[in-house]
């Protein structure tokens, strides 16, 4: 996340908006979000250059945090792009103050220290799946400042998985959780990926009706419209429902062949013999229903970011980047994409 803060929130004389603006500060000397540097330069410094001075947060702060602030902001103005383009195009940035159209500080303060959650219909082995790709991309050339800060988020535990035991059980762990602690700020902090669970490209399956109802915010959409199958700005949470019927589709055969020893020849002939197309939509449970624990592992073992990409790319989609052109991407990018939104 970058923050912005609307400067006169420093020289408001309330004592528990003070206190809120300190913790926000003791998180930014703990790296829990980048502030945009503009904005903190122009809320730091004075036209004389002078640090942090005539403001009513400085007396709020001690003179050590204060020296830690002053240490952290020192080590900024020596890096050359202390937030990088792709960071600015990829991450959220949310504007802080008192205004309707800005963001809380408490809202923001929750924002930046309750943990990012992604709802799994089957947690284990759809984490490991979401885990595979953001360890397959940490390294991405372009884009490698945003999605290995997608990986640190996880392994620091502020990206954690929500298992909700069944896709029944959806509309009901979210709902628990929009009206808790994350509520008002749910579009900045939750997101769910499930399974599809369809037989091809033109239909979707009706168990998801009421999911999808609840994810489009409750208002009339057409089931039948591709449009309504993927996130719009205005839905409850971001969702993203997997193009493939499920996780194991996205499993290049060579990987799947080479590690599942419980496959038999049979099944390898008939999924070898499977179009792209054909294999995105094939249903494995007659062959790996006691072995999707396994599979799902399968992510987490291949640091070959190219054949995973291979398996999506003839349904990849056009997304802008910074540049302001637009590019091929696979699915797997466009779930990183918005995961990067959620840190």
């Amino acid at each position: 996340m970058i923050f912005k803060f609307n400067p006169a929130l420093f020289y408001v004389d309330n004592a528990e908006l003070q206190k809120t603006l300190l913790r926000l500060i003791l998180d930014f000397t703990d790296r829990r979000y980048l502030w945009d540097f503009e904005n903190l330069t122009e809320i730091i410094y004075n036209d004389d250059n002078a640090f942090f001075d005539n403001s009513i947060t400085a007396r709020y702060l001690p003179e050590p945090i204060l020296q830690e602030l002053e240490d952290r902001i020192d080590i900024i103005l020596q890096q050359s792009a202390y937030i990088s383009q792709p960071q600015k195009f990829y991450f959220t940035t949310i504007v802080i103050g008192l205004e309707a159209d800005e963001t809380s500080p408490n809202d923001a303060l929750r924002i930046s220290e309750l943990p990012s959650l992604i709802f799994l219909e089957n947690g284990t082995n759809d984490w490991n799946f979401i885990k595979g790709i953001i360890d397959n991309y940490a390294n991405h050339n372009t884009k490698k400042t945003v999605f290995k800060a997608v990986q640190q988020a996880y392994l620091s535990n502020r990206l954690v998985p929500v298992g909700l035991g069944g896709a029944g059980e959806l509309i009901k762990v979210i709902k628990a959780y929009i009206s808790g602690n994350y509520v008002d700020i749910q579009r900045h902090k939750l997101m769910t990926v499930f399974d599809s669970d369809r037989d091809n490209s033109v239909s979707i399956n009706n168990k998801w009706h009421n999911a999808l109802t609840y994810l489009k915010n409750d208002r009339a959409f057409d089931i039948t419209n591709v449009v309504e199958w993927s996130y719009a700005n205005e839905d409850r949470i971001n969702w993203h429902m997997l193009y493939k019927r499920e996780i194991e589709n996205y499993i290049p055969k060579e990987l799947l062949f080479s590690n599942i020893e419980q496959l038999t020849e049979e099944a390898k002939k008939e999924i070898d013999q499977l179009t792209p197309d054909g294999y995105d939509f094939f249903n494995f449970d007659k062959y790996l229903e006691d072995h999707k624990n396994r599979t799902s592992e399968l992510f987490l073992i291949t640091s070959n970011r190219v054949i995973l990409e291979q398996r999506c790319i003839h349904h990849s989609v056009k997304a802008e980047v910074p540049s302001g052109i637009l590019e091929d991407i696979v699915e797997l990018e466009s779930i990183m994409q918005m995961v990067a939104k959620l840190i």
